[in-house]
């Protein structure tokens, strides 16, 4: 995560909700935005 530039937002995809994640992006000083489409999980992470 360290070498993403300013604009750039990796996606998670994933078939169960990835709760415990939030916390840890939290405490790493990022943000996340969740989506829910059929039964996928989807996750952008980016700066806060």
């Amino acid at each position: 995560m360290s070498s993403l530039g300013p604009n750039e937002s990796p996606l998670l995809v994933s078939g169960f909700e990835p709760a415990p994640l939030y916390d840890v992006l939290a405490d790493r000083e990022f943000g996340h935005e969740t989506e829910r489409v059929d039964d996928e999980w989807r996750v952008t992470i980016g700066r806060k």
